[in-house]
């Protein structure tokens, strides 16, 4: 058997186990395989989970974990160091750090999710429309996005905070500054990837039409890069002989045209002696 063909009977061996194992096994053994596995495979990733995951506990349970109330003020505690009392120490007011950490993470996840998603789905429907519906639409989008990315981040979210104007009670305003420059970004990978696959789809598509499906032309495609490194394999290999016959060619052509001699050899083989610049070459044919 073949190499390809050994390869071929221990991938759908794999496969096969595989298969066996997921049917075999329970849902929580299933779910307790993943997640083993990603923690395996992917330590920063699964670091940046837990990390997540403690601070949307934290921000969730404030009211219970926060030792003070975040916006009393204690003069009597003006900077104090991180003690028992106060883990992270206390701010210019006498406020506790720890129990501000706490309440603030809540303002931060709800600003950070909520900016990430309005300016990724904005940006994916930007981007998706651009790369299907085309012409003029798409050119107006692409302007735009120009546009937005010719200004850095922090002047069109000044710009946006200006605009909009600021408060306690004006939280969207915030989030409408972080999400405007995520939309531009966001909205040129998805044009990209958009336009692969519809280019991708309509070559497909032209194929079958024609009566050959995308496999047999990836087949028939992998076919010829394989004959194609053959013969590049035979060439190299036919290369030596095919060069010493061609020296020996010249040789010859250049003795009966006056600028070599031939001499007979011991063993009676003639021996054509070419001159060149580099001095006398003796070749025997």
């Amino acid at each position: 058997m073949s190499a390809a063909g050994r390869g071929a009977t221990i991938d759908s061996d794999a496969e096969a186990v595989a298969r066996r194992r997921f049917f075999e096994s329970t849902p929580r053994k299933r779910f307790l395989r993943f997640w083993g596995e990603f923690f395996r495979r992917r330590p920063l990733g699964a670091f940046g989970l837990v990390l997540m995951l403690v601070m949307i506990l934290a921000a969730v349970l404030a009211d219970r974990i926060a030792p003070y109330d975040p916006t009393a003020l204690s003069f009597k505690d003006l900077l104090a160091p991180p003690s028992p009392a106060h883990l992270f120490g206390t701010d210019n007011f006498g406020r506790d750090v720890f129990s501000r950490l706490l309440y603030g993470a809540r303002t931060a996840l709800l600003v950070g999710f909520s900016a990430s998603l309005v300016g990724c789905t904005l940006g994916l429907v930007l981007g998706i429309v651009g790369a299907y519906v085309g012409g003029k639409t798409d050119q107006l989008i692409q302007r735009l996005m120009d546009v937005l990315l010719s200004f850095p981040l922090i002047v069109i979210a000044i710009a946006v905070v200006a605009a909009l104007g600021t408060g306690e009670d004006k939280i969207g305003n915030v989030i409408a500054a972080i999400t405007v420059p995520i939309i531009p970004r966001v909205s040129r990978v998805v044009r990209s990837s958009a336009l692969a696959v519809r280019s991708s789809a309509s070559a497909c598509s032209s194929r079958r039409r024609r009566g050959a499906s995308c496999s047999a032309a990836r087949a028939c495609s992998s076919s010829s890069a394989r004959r194609g490194s053959r013969s590049r394999r035979a060439s190299r290999s036919a290369w030596p002989s095919s060069a010493s016959t061609c020296s020996a060619t010249r040789c010859a052509t250049l003795s009966t045209r006056g600028f070599g001699r031939r001499d007979g050899d011991a063993d009676g083989t003639l021996a054509v002696v070419a001159r060149d610049v580099r001095g006398p070459r003796r070749t025997t044919r």
